[in-house]
């Protein structure tokens, strides 16, 4: 049984007995809703919106799915959960990405649920391997940041997990347990032949591996979204299941979706909210060093954000 079709089980039991089905209060299929604000539009400003939202692990960048991306709404009617799961695939159809077709095996999971603290325990106690992966600090926040995850008081929660890859090939640079071993040439380790290999070029900027997405989870509380609409909601989950968004910080002082639940009259995604996922999903920042990436998508942002003024 793949980690997949394993954590829907999981989730069926999880959720047995919870048979409530919200319905988004509208289609997510409205046309598209901009929000604008007064925000100076300055590399100063874009390279804090980029520090703040933000949530790499610890000497990593900020990753991204690579060529396509399978979302999965669950605990809802059917119609709810196509809607929303298209419209998350439409927009990250917008950046580049191919969506998954029917029976795809999921990258992305919404659980949607009546107590999100229990789904969140319920998850990580039966499914821990898709949680805590290897122990690595490479690819997930870490143990404080999964304790969190499972106490929220938030209507929206999520998970990341991520790999650093070669960037040319895509093939992971880390080893996990239950990966195939090394291939041994005269007693010498090769990583490279079946890992990808790492060939950091000795500089903050630049270096020959990426950072990839590979699955990511988010619970949603059916009471709290209850009062939004498709498109608010649909383009928050995006947010949150295209980029590592950090689930601590206040986005206040900034225009963009992550303040939905402190700004219920935000219709959807602000130009700040698109101009940050087209400069990381940019291909010219795919091999940004850590020093650098930062840069590079602020900067990426102003033009997006000027084209857009013009």
């Amino acid at each position: 049984m793949d980690w997949t079709a394993a954590l829907m089980v999981g989730a069926g039991i999880l959720l047995a007995g919870q048979d409530r089905t919200p319905e988004a209060s509208e289609s997510p299929w409205l046309e598209d809703v901009v929000v604008t604000g007064s925000l100076p539009r300055t590399r100063d400003v874009a390279e804090r919106f980029v520090d703040t939202v933000g949530a790499a692990p610890t000497a990593r960048k900020l990753a991204r799915w690579r060529d396509s991306v399978c979302v999965s709404v669950v605990n809802v009617k059917a119609t709810t959960a196509h809607a929303l799961a298209d419209h998350i695939a439409t927009v990250a159809a917008g950046y580049g990405l191919y969506p998954g077709g029917p029976g795809c095996s999921p990258d992305v999971i919404v659980f949607v649920t009546d107590d999100g603290d229990a789904t969140a325990r319920g998850l990580v106690r039966s499914r821990s391997s898709l949680f805590r992966v290897g122990g690595a600090s490479s690819v997930q926040l870490g143990s404080a940041a999964l304790a969190r995850f499972q106490s929220s008081n938030k209507p929206i929660r999520w998970w990341h997990i991520s790999v650093p890859v070669n960037a040319e090939t895509g093939l992971a640079t880390v080893r996990f347990p239950g990966d195939p071993p090394y291939p041994v040439d005269n007693g010498i380790s090769r990583p490279s032949d079946v890992m990808g290999g790492a060939n950091v070029l000795g500089s903050r900027l630049l270096d020959q591996t990426d950072d990839e997405l590979r699955r990511v989870f988010i619970i949603v509380e059916a009471d709290a979204v209850a009062g939004f609409s498709g498109q608010a909601l649909g383009d928050y989950l995006a947010m949150v299941a295209l980029a590592q968004i950090d689930a601590e910080r206040s986005f206040s002082s900034f225009d963009s979706v992550l303040n939905l639940f402190d700004r219920p009259d935000l219709a959807g995604f602000s130009d700040w909210d698109r101009a940050y996922l087209g400069a990381l999903y940019d291909p010219a920042a795919r091999t940004a060093g850590s020093g650098a990436q930062s840069d590079r998508m602020a900067a990426s942002m102003i033009d997006r954000l000027s084209a857009t003024a013009d």
